[in-house]
């Protein structure tokens, strides 16, 4: 009969384990919505925003097959700190995640140990018969640890939840943050190439009213034109030099902006690796020291060893010698003592 009644209670216990474990901390996460209007109609060249986290951008650039862009891009994402930034927080949201998902498995444990001693064979009897012999004892162990945790109300995957979102918050950041640095050397490096260009017109349209200016100036010596002609030509001339010196000028800015940047971030790695070199040599002469310490120590612990053995041998051979006359000779002694200091 006692079994009988085992077996519902175990049942029921492990129905109530069961369903405790299908209960769940807090609310399912729902997406916020925001009010917007049934239908907006977009006029062309707009369109309706529609963003792609997901989509892995890659080297977008290299579409303009400009090796140039390329390698502008490649140094401003190998030097650029804020995108080192945002690796390191996402490889820690990706260590975070791996961490908390982890804590779903059962944890395994060992801590293995052996030593090794010797027992003197001058210890106290004890109760043995003498002579007593050096014994010699080893012990090994290796113990074992199994544990799991059962996720009773659901704190567990809350957490991974949790763990998981902000990994993918931190690629998503990390995604944007690379593009937005290299859409930004990109809009730079079009708008230098785009004044390139317009220098170039410039440039060009200067030779033509030069050549013209030469032509009119030929028909007024002629005869044939004007000297209002020969002053508009001038005019027209100076004008399109003007526009040509303003242009060099804004291109010399851009080209110093995206070389300042370029520079920035040389200056930034190198003050880096100042520091990494700096911490480096440091954590090495804390190495170094730990090390003699440790070094002494053993030679130390050594010096003591050896010592104790020396002692131990010399008692072993003050055992070991034959002495039958000894204690009658020191009580003699100790009488003697004895005497010569009692007082006249």
């Amino acid at each position: 009969m006692p079994q009988r009644k085992l077996f519902p209670s175990l049942a029921f216990a492990a129905s109530a384990v069961f369903l405790l474990t299908g209960c769940t901390v807090g609310p399912n996460y729902v997406r916020a919505t925001a009010p917007a209007t049934a239908k907006w109609d977009v006029s062309e060249p707009w369109r309706q925003s529609d963003p792609k986290d997901a989509v892995p951008k890659g080297e977008w650039w290299s579409v303009y097959h400009d090796d140039e862009l390329s390698g502008l891009e490649k140094d401003s994402l190998t030097a650029n700190q804020t995108l080192q930034a945002a690796i390191g927080n996402y490889n820690q949201a990706r260590a975070a995640a791996a961490i908390q998902v982890a804590t779903l498995f059962p944890t395994f444990g060992t801590g293995p140990n052996a030593y090794r001693q010797r027992i003197s064979g001058n210890r106290p009897p004890n109760g043995a018969v003498p002579p007593l012999q050096p014994i010699t004892q080893n012990s090994f162990t290796l113990p074992f640890t199994v544990g799991y945790e059962v996720d009773l109300f659901g704190q567990r995957r809350r957490t991974i939840e949790a763990a998981e979102a902000s990994y993918q918050a931190s690629a998503a950041n990390l995604g944007n943050v690379r593009l937005v640095i290299t859409a930004e050397l990109a809009g730079d490096y079009f708008s230098l190439r785009q004044l390139d260009s317009e220098l170039g017109i410039l440039n060009r349209t200067v030779d033509a009213l030069r050549r013209g200016l030469e032509l009119v100036d030929s028909r007024h010596k002629g005869g044939v034109a004007s000297g209002l002609d020969v002053a508009q030509e001038e005019t027209l001339l100076q004008t399109t030099r003007t526009q040509a010196t303003l242009l060099l000028q804004q291109r010399k800015q851009f080209e110093a902006q995206l070389a300042r940047k370029a520079e920035e971030n040389v200056q930034i790695q190198a003050e880096l690796e100042r520091v990494k070199a700096r911490y480096t040599e440091r954590l090495r002469r804390n190495l170094d020291g730990m090390a003699r310490e440790k070094a002494a120590f053993g030679n130390w612990l050594t010096l003591k060893q050896q010592e104790a053995q020396s002692m131990a041998e010399a008692v072993d051979l003050c055992l070991k010698a034959p002495t039958p006359e000894a204690p009658s000779t020191a009580l003699e002694e100790v009488s003697l003592a004895g005497a010569r200091v009692k007082p006249v």
